[in-house]
């Protein structure tokens, strides 16, 4: 825990500490957290560190708001960081960075791999998971301590305390979101709120009560001071009819409540042990929200390819390898025409694809290239004679050779015919042979078959 960042932070144990920036936590506010179809809102926090740059706050639901200040700690001056200084992945390893020198937004490679992101940790993500831990142990006394000793000083239903350190707010704000992955079974009703905690029903009554809880005066109330105090100095002296249905409908559920001397317990979905949860469950879904499961995860990240040649078709499924097009909007080259055959502009589906060389190969393959594009390659029809076991390897390998034959030309003014990119893609089936399991080595002699087959239908 460090003071100069304001805030605890979770870093590699082997990557330093960032020298210069700090985080001060400007204000956080939940405003009406809903879970009536339980997506959850949440707070994400992505904490600076020195190999991704500034960053930011991200919003999750459309009723979760939250700002933060990056903090010099030279001059202590504050200020909002742009929005196009979302970190990049793959920049030229400096603080100030343009769109042109970056492939992939940081927000996209943080994401898991099976929703489209390279599955990098984000370290921000993965603090508040760790930090919610310690929320959890608050509310589970008798399992730490520490947590016993902060009870005393603190009301653990709100999280409202003084003096207690320069995190406990943090803390606190972690509060809505430790609310929505929790519900409670009621003991003596002192840490449970009335309306934001999941106690009686499956959602909050917040939300079941929507135009009560707009007339109520005191939304921080417990359970038990609700019981106790009868509701009475709680709503507005004026209410519409529908708040007053409710009204009643709230008075019945508190006269069906009956209290215990015993303390509330807190369950989980997410309980691990008693006082922990899984924060790498927790972690899964956090970077899960707003994203869909990517049916080309699985064509790209299970199989034996080599991960440079893996980390080239997950560009190329989205449009980001360098070619000319690509280059040409960020205004690196004049013209986004393509340089082997000079006829389209030489797009991801022109170079692999569309362009000659490359429907020479493929029809070569036993595949019409016509219409075909490269997002959809784990639609598109299969080789003949390539087995379904690592057959995206296979796949990969042929789109690898050909933009290795592209940078050739471009860069070595090499003209290599197809009968030799044939015989490079059985050369490189040979290597690649050692990176395969046991069970699927047999594969590169089926591999090298095909590609054979394809060599002797080239004219010498």
């Amino acid at each position: 825990m460090s003071p100069s960042w304001g805030v605890p932070t979770v870093f590699p144990s082997k990557l330093p500490r960032p020298p210069s920036i700090g985080l001060e936590i400007a204000s956080l506010s939940f405003l009406n957290i809903c879970r009536q179809d339980r997506q959850i809102p949440l707070l994400l926090a992505s904490f600076p560190t020195q190999y991704h740059g500034p960053s930011r706050f991200d919003q999750l639901g459309p009723r979760c708001t939250a700002g933060v200040h990056h903090v010099s700690n030279a001059d202590s001056s504050r200020n909002h960081l742009p929005d196009r200084q979302t970190p990049p992945l793959l920049s030229l390893g400096r603080q100030e960075f343009s769109g042109g020198k970056c492939l992939v937004a940081w927000t996209n490679v943080c994401t898991t791999k099976e929703l489209e992101g390279l599955g990098i940790r984000d370290f921000g993500t993965h603090n508040i998971c760790l930090l919610l831990n310690l929320v959890h142990r608050l509310h589970c006394a008798d399992a730490s301590a520490w947590a016993q000793w902060i009870r005393g000083k603190a009301d653990i239903a709100n999280m409202k305390g003084e003096n207690l350190g320069h995190h406990w707010e943090l803390l606190q704000s972690l509060l809505p979101l430790y609310q929505a992955l929790t519900t409670v079974e009621l003991g003596d009703g002192r840490s449970t709120l009335l309306w934001t905690d999941v106690w009686n029903g499956d959602e909050a009554l917040e939300d079941r009560l929507p135009r009560l809880f707009s007339h109520c005066t005191r939304k921080d109330s417990t359970v038990q001071q609700a019981i106790n105090s009868n509701l009475h100095g709680c709503f507005v002296n004026l209410m519409s009819m529908q708040a007053n249905d409710e009204l009643q409908q709230l008075k019945v559920i508190l006269q069906q409540t009956q209290l215990t001397d015993q303390p509330d317990t807190r369950l989980s979905a997410f309980s691990r042990t008693k006082g922990k949860l899984d924060t790498s469950a927790i972690y899964r879904l956090l970077k899960a929200q707003g994203h869909q499961d990517d049916p080309s995860s699985a064509f790209i990240w299970k199989n034996a390819a080599p991960p440079r040649v893996q980390m080239f078709f997950w560009l190329l499924l989205r449009g980001r390898i360098q070619c000319r097009a690509n280059l040409y909007r960020k205004n690196i080259v004049d013209l986004p025409n393509c340089l082997v055959c000079g006829m389209d502009d030489e797009t991801p589906d022109h170079l692999i694809f569309e362009c000659p060389i490359a429907a020479q190969f493929w029809r070569g393959l036993g595949i019409q290239p016509d219409g075909l594009h490269c997002r959809n390659w784990h639609h598109i029809q299969r080789v003949s004679g390539i087995p379904d076991d690592q057959y995206s390897a296979f796949i990969m390998m042929c789109c690898w050779v050909l933009w290795k034959r592209r940078n050739a030309f471009v860069f070595r003014d090499e003209v290599i015919p197809i009968r030799t990119i044939f015989l490079q893609c059985k050369s490189e089936s040979a290597n690649w042979k050692a990176r395969m399991p046991k069970r699927s080595k047999r594969v590169a002699e089926d591999w090298s078959t095909v590609l054979q087959m394809a060599i002797n239908s080239v004219p010498m």
